[in-house]
This record gives structure tokens, C-alpha cells and sequence, in this order.
């Protein structure tokens, strides 16, 4: 297949996945991506990796670390963690090794699905199936307690018997919030435990905004792409490109094909905007003023979400709405929260380079 019916190919899939779910759905990607896209101004930004400042830690400390967290926070999440940690769950977990010299930010450019640095960037998937595993790829450092404590909040409420075959695709759109809200409050336990310094957890939180506004970056352009699709009878032709977008030539168009190969479908692309908007600053907040509404919003949210139930039902659970009113507002307090993270880091990191 040439480049040209290649993305073809790619571009009706995502359209295909956008109008064939809930009304809302492209209105929601819309706005967050763009939204969050246009309010964040990186060119000036210069940021060392991760692996600069590297926290080496072992394997069973990251255990017992993680096990503490979730003792701290919530008797049913502390429980859960063990049953799975100490092989009593019918939730297998895998660990692989990796080198702890190429380890950088968790969220590399190249990987949002795994914060396992250095391996392959994994290709589309089929996710319509049973959960079955857990897999946490190791660095020996203290990632390895974000990406543990991440894949477990995965598993609250998950019925290892219930086929997501069913589920509604546009849920896809929700299922890092949980993941991404307990990395943050995971992230103020160890600055509270001085696990970590504030150092080190400004440096994630900044890598953590510019990675999620590359990837609203690409999904504002598959949007793109999805408009001329439609507006051209369900087809994009070279001209088509040339005439209505930067692309030029046929080395750009394959270049292209190649980002949609390695990507996931537009919906999972979308979650880790979608998560990131929703839970920083947003349910660090909450928990701050109300621990125990909080986790129980938490835990009512993962039920919801994995029983299928509608988004609004699912996200009022959190006090969130699904109106342009309600999205505005939320956006307008992430982008005022990432614009003082981006300025206070200029500030105190004025000769850091990336």
C-alpha cells in the first residue's frame, strides 16, 4: 500500500473511532487538546532528563514503598496492592529489567504506554479483550515506584472474568485519570517521606507538560487530518495536503504513515491529555482539603468506569461536567497551574539544558 492510501487508511480509522461513539466525544478531544496546546509556550524551555538527576532504588524497596503509599492513603488500595504484590490475586505481575543508564523522563516522547525507557515503542493494539496481567519494567530507580503504583491503580475494580469487548470506546478517554491522580499524590508522599527532593519532582511535573502538550499537538493535527478527510468526500489526496497543510512531499506524507503506525487509536492517544487535565491539579486539590471524600470519589469513579456506565455519570462522581462550560473552566485552571509550573522553572532553572 503507498503512503498516501496508507494514511488514508490511518485517518478513517481515527474518524471511524471519533463519530461512531457518543456525540460528545469530538467536541472533548477538541477542546482539551487544543486548549491545552495553545495555552503552553515551550520554545524557550531548555530541560535535562531524568537521568540527571537519577534516585537509584531497588526492587524490594519500591515494593515496600509503594505498599506504604497505599497504606497511607486507603485500606482497600493498600490491600489490593498486596494481594497482587504478594502473588494471592488472580491478577498476574510480571517484572522485567532494564537498563538503569537509559532511564529518562517516564513519559519519553517516543513511549507514552510505558515509562520502561529504551524499549520499542509499542505498535497498535487490540484492546478489546479481558484483563489479564500486570507488567512493570524495572530501572532500579525510583521510577519504579510511579510505574508500579500506576499499573496497580489500574486494577481496583477490575473483574478479571469481564470481557471489555463491550465497553464503550469513548471510555478509553478516561481510563488514566485514577493512574494519573494517585502519581500525584504518590508524588507529595515521597516529598513528604523525603523519598524525593522538589527538585526532582519539579523535573517530572515539567517533563510530564511538555510530553502531554506534544501529544495534544499530534492529536490537533489528526484532527486536522479528519477535517479534510470529510470535507474531500471521505478521501485526502497529495494535493489535497499540499494545498491545505505543511506537507510538501512524499517523504513528509511517509513520515506521517510512520507517526500513525507507532501511535495508538486517536481515543487512547487522547487519554493522557484527557487524565492530565482532569486529575493535576484538580484531585491533588481535593485530597488536600478532604482525604477520604476524595479517595471514595476515586474509587467510585474506577467502579463506574469499569461497570461502563456514561461518561457524565462517570466523571460526576469527581464534580466534573461534560458542557463547553464546565471543560473551559477546567482548562482554564490547568493551563493557569502549568503556565506557573513552566515560569517558576524558568526561574529557578534558568541554565539547565535539555
Amino acid at each position: 500500500m503507498d503512503n498516501i492510501n496508507l494514511l488514508n487508511k490511518y485517518v478513517k480509522e481515527d474518524t471511524d473511532a471519533l463519530f461512531s461513539s457518543s456525540s460528545s466525544i469530538f467536541d472533548i478531544v477538541n477542546i482539551v487538546s487544543k486548549k491545552y496546546y495553545e495555552n503552553i509556550s515551550l520554545p524557550s524551555i531548555k530541560i535535562k532528563p531524568l537521568r540527571d538527576i537519577y534516585i537509584p532504588n531497588s526492587k524490594n524497596k519500591s515494593i515496600r514503598l509503594t505498599l506504604d503509599f497505599f497504606k497511607s492513603i486507603d485500606d482497600e488500595m493498600y490491600q489490593n496492592a498486596l494481594k497482587i504484590l504478594s502473588g494471592q490475586s488472580e491478577i498476574p505481575i510480571h517484572f522485567h529489567q532494564c537498563d538503569p543508564v537509559t532511564i529518562s523522563h517516564r513519559r519519553s516522547r517516543n513511549n507514552y504506554l510505558s515509562r520502561s525507557i529504551g524499549l520499542p515503542h509499542k505498535q497498535r493494539q487490540n484492546i478489546d479483550k479481558t484483563f489479564t496481567s500486570i507488567d512493570v519494567y524495572l530501572s532500579n530507580s525510583i521510577e519504579d515506584v510511579f510505574n508500579l503504583s500506576h499499573e496497580l491503580s489500574h486494577t481496583f475494580t477490575v473483574d478479571t472474568n469481564k470481557s471489555l469487548i463491550n465497553h464503550p470506546k469513548d471510555l478509553e478517554l478516561l481510563s488514566e485519570v485514577i493512574p494519573f491522580s494517585i502519581e500525584q499524590l504518590l508524588q507529595n508522599y515521597l516529598l513528604k517521606e523525603k523519598v524525593i527532593t522538589k527538585t526532582y519532582a519539579n523535573q517530572s511535573n515539567i517533563l510530564r507538560t511538555i510530553d502531554i502538550s506534544d501529544s495534544a499537538f499530534y492529536i490537533q493535527l489528526r484532527l486536522f487530518l479528519i477535517g479534510l478527510y470529510k470535507d474531500n468526500n471521505d478521501k485526502i489526496t497529495f494535493n489535497t495536503l499540499k494545498n491545505n497543510s505543511f506537507i510538501r512531499n512524499e517523504e513528509q506524507i511517509q513520515s506521517l504513515c510512520q507517526y500513525y503506525e507507532g501511535s495508538d487509536s486517536i481515543l487512547r492517544a487522547s487519554r493522557y491529555v484527557i487524565a492530565d487535565t482532569i486529575a493535576i491539579p484538580n484531585i491533588v486539590k481535593k485530597y488536600n482539603s478532604n482525604p477520604d471524600k476524595t479517595i471514595s470519589q476515586l474509587k467510585d469513579f474506577s467502579y463506574k468506569l469499569e461497570s461502563g456506565q456514561p461518561l457524565n455519570e462517570i466523571l460526576s462522581t469527581i464534580d466534573i461536567g461534560l458542557s463547553t462550560e464546565c471543560l473551559y473552566s477546567l482548562l482554564d485552571k490547568k493551563n493557569e497551574y502549568n503556565k506557573n509550573l513552566l515560569k517558576n522553572y524558568q526561574n529557578n532553572n534558568s541554565n539547565i539544558t535539555r
